[in-house]
């Protein structure tokens, strides 16, 4: 065998190991930072990952808040992306694949405030506001800003359901990354990522996008 399709091979193997790592990673990583392991996910309202028809995500978002008009469902190609950035990047890496998270981006696209469950910590809820950072808008920072995923990049992975807009960003959006397997948490923090969005002096344009997929898809691998 040559050289060249040995190494094809052997990238192959490591990116799906790596795919696989990401669930593991996102559930690991609320269980260290959140004091929350498998005893206590149902204390934490976090349910098993189910695969969601359309309706069915519709349904759910009904009951976490959430308008029609700005649901998404994210495309399960999100992995491969995460996959083949550089290992260097591998903090940015495990914070865009958490089961929460808030991006706010600016007029350009760049992400400008992150919040990310593994920073939230508490029990038996995520304490988002912990330090009171969601009382102002914009927030106090919480996870590390990056540039791994600009807007315009995010937006490839972002499916739009039918009574859905186009996935376009705004002078300032917000990209809230929420699923049922979170459970209340993810009611949760949806409900403080509106209040904050309450607070600016400008209009916020507001973007679900459902991950169920993702961690369902990593599960079945």
């Amino acid at each position: 065998m040559r050289l060249e399709q040995r190494f094809l091979i052997l990238r192959k193997a490591i990116y799906g190991q790596m795919r696989k790592a990401f669930f593991i990673l996102a559930l690991v990583l609320v269980s260290l930072l959140t004091s929350c392991t498998s005893v206590f996910t149902g204390l934490y309202g976090m349910k098993k990952p189910k695969q969601l028809k359309v309706e069915q995500i519709k349904k759910e978002a009904q009951h976490q808040g959430i308008p029609l008009q700005q649901l998404y469902r994210i495309d399960t190609s999100y992995w491969s992306y995460l996959a083949k950035v550089d290992t260097a990047k591998h903090q940015e890496v495990k914070n865009h694949s958490q089961p929460l998270q808030a991006m706010y981006f600016d007029a350009n696209g760049q992400l400008f405030r992150f919040y990310v469950n593994c920073y939230a910590g508490g029990f038996p809820n995520l304490k988002w506001n912990r330090f009171g950072g969601l009382n102002q808008f914009p927030p106090l920072p919480q996870a590390p800003e990056d540039s791994l995923l600009p807007f315009n990049q995010l937006a490839a992975f972002a499916k739009p359901l039918e009574e859905a807009q186009d996935f376009v960003q705004s002078d300032t959006t917000i990209v809230v990354f929420w699923n049922r397997m979170m459970g209340r948490q993810s009611k949760r923090f949806i409900k403080l990522i509106n209040r904050n969005a309450q607070l600016s002096n400008t209009p916020i344009q507001l973007l679900f996008v459902n991950t169920d997929d993702l961690f369902l898809d990593l599960m079945a691998e």
